[in-house]
């Protein structure tokens, strides 16, 4: 079973309409459900084998990632996994550039992940053909 979680009113309504309209979607669309709504609107005894997030922690505060990171640590059923990606360099760009406020909201959330994958098994790749190329990171708490 695969859970969308898409807060976007507008994405979420495209995604209903690809599952309804893609051959290898609609076999299956039984088993795939989209919900509108955030992350932190699911019932704290949800639980799940894998979690694949896309938030883009790079814009959030370092408390902001760190409570997502815990939001999905109680959700992981033991041995489970969070999958996530950022761009490749895409911290240092943006900390090359930017206020003296923004580069320590930056190291904040570095320090975050940083803790994060230090405290649980985990393992990163870089995906080069993805464009930009991104780091995949994977944790299992």
């Amino acid at each position: 079973t695969l859970l969308v979680v898409e807060q976007n009113a507008a994405f979420a309504a495209y995604l209903e309409a690809r599952r309804a309209d893609h051959p290898a979607l609609r076999r299956v669309q039984d088993r795939v459900r989209i919900l509108r709504a955030s992350v932190s609107s699911l019932e704290p005894e949800s639980r799940f084998h894998a979690i694949v997030s896309s938030l883009p922690f790079n814009n959030f505060t370092p408390e902001e990632v760190a409570s997502y990171l815990d939001l999905f640590r109680r959700l992981l059923l033991p041995r489970g996994e969070l999958r996530f990606y950022e761009y490749l360099g895409i911290r240092r760009l943006r900390a090359a550039c930017a206020t003296r406020q923004e580069r320590e909201r930056l190291a904040g959330v570095r320090l975050v992940l940083s803790a994060a994958q230090a405290s649980c098994t985990s393992c990163s790749r870089i995906v080069w053909w993805n464009m930009p190329p991104a780091f995949v990171h994977v944790l299992r708490f």
